[in-house]
This record gives C-alpha cells, structure tokens and sequence, in this order.
C-alpha cells in the first residue's frame, strides 16, 4: 500500500493518499470528532442505569399508580360500607327506642286500666250511699255507710300489698316518720316517740310511699 502526503504550510488541509482513495484533512477531523461523541455517549449510557432503561421507570411509575388507584378505591368502599352499617343501626336503635316507649305506655295504661276497675265498686258504694242519704235524710245511715265503704276500699289496697304504717306510740324512726313538731311531755317513758299522727303512712311491698307525718314527745326534768 503505497501513502502519499502533502504538506502545505500556508495550508491546514491534509491530504491521505490510501490506495488509489484520498480523504480529506477536514473531513477526517470530523470523523474523529463523531468518533469520540459517541464513545463519550455509550460511556454515559454504561455509567447510568436509570438512563439505559426509560421505559422500564415509565411502566414502574404506572404501576405504582395503577396501585395506589386500587387501594384508595378500596379504602372509598370500606368507607360507605361503614357508613351504611352505622345508618342502619342508628335507624334500629331509634326504632328500638320507640317501641319500648309504646310499650311502657301500654303497660303503665294496663295498670292504671287494672287499678279503676278495682276501684269502681267504692265508686257506687259512694254513688249509692249519697242517694240514700238524701232520701232518708238520716245521719246514721251516712255514718254508717262511709265506714262501709273505707273499710271496702282499705281491702282493695291491701290486696294490692299496700300497708299502713303503724306509728301511734312507736319510737320515732326517720325511715318511715316524718316529724312535723316537736311537743313537750311529762311522762318520760314516751320520749322520743309518736304521741300524734298528722297523716297516716303507707309501704306497698316493702317499699315506702310516704312516710307517716307525726308530733314527736320530748321529756325535760328540768
């Protein structure tokens, strides 16, 4: 292979003569220039995995995101299932509510029902001793009849459970007494007990109604 080359000195072009084919000085420097932007490139490339692989971090970050959609749609769904589960007990609650209201009343209307039926023949007990009274115009009669019909009437309530409390004579007990006064005595063996009852108390099963208004006796030997 026979090279020839000359060499201009007021010139900077190079000419390479290689087999019959000559190349160009200013051509060449080009081609080397080309040559070495590309290694830099590839060097860049090797340096830099994140750069060699862009659709790879592009599908990744579309998963992700793909991934995080799924999750807050669950999240959403678990939120008005909730939602749902608690409107619906609150509706059961407040139904609840109004059932054992109607039912109270119910029951307390049976009672009260129960109650005046008993009472009702102490009504025309009274209905028939003031007509009676009227036509006989006899004070006896009215006396008697009254007493007829407290008794009557004492029976129902006792019946019921109801009790009268025995207080005339008793030690004051401020469980069951109300003292309204306070009187003073001689006899000491009464001291602080009932010596007057202002209103009778009663107990319905073991449970106090009202307690019985009373004068309480106190002994001072001074």
């Amino acid at each position: 292979m026979e090279k020839r080359i000359d060499d201009d000195m007021n010139s900077e072009n190079i000419t390479i003569e290689t087999d019959g084919n000559e190349i160009d000085g200013g051509g060449l420097a080009d081609a080397e220039n080309a040559a070495a932007n590309d290694g830099a490139n590839q060097q860049n490339t090797e340096n830099d995995p994140e750069a060699s692989q862009p659709e790879d971090d592009e599908n990744g970050s579309e998963d992700s995101l793909s991934a995080d959609d799924g999750t807050l749609e669950k999240w959403k769904n678990q939120a008005r299932a909730s939602e749902d589960k608690y409107l619906r007990l609150l509706a059961e609650f407040a139904n609840y509510k109004k059932r054992v209201e109607r039912e109270r009343e119910e029951t307390a209307d049976y009672f009260r029902g129960d109650i005046i039926k008993k009472m009702l023949p102490v009504l025309d007990d009274f209905s028939l001793m003031l007509k009676k009274t009227a036509d006989e115009e006899n004070e006896v009669s009215l006396f008697d009849g009254a007493k007829l019909i407290f008794e009557k009437f004492t029976q129902i309530l006792e019946k019921e459970g109801l009790t009268q409390i025995d207080a005339m004579g008793q030690a004051f007990d401020p469980e069951v007494h109300e003292a309204l006064m306070m009187q003073p005595i001689a006899d000491e063996t009464n001291n602080n007990k009932v010596v007057d009852v202002f209103q009778e108390g009663y107990i319905l099963r073991d449970k106090l109604l009202r307690p019985t208004k009373v004068v309480v006796g106190t002994f001072d030997d001074a």
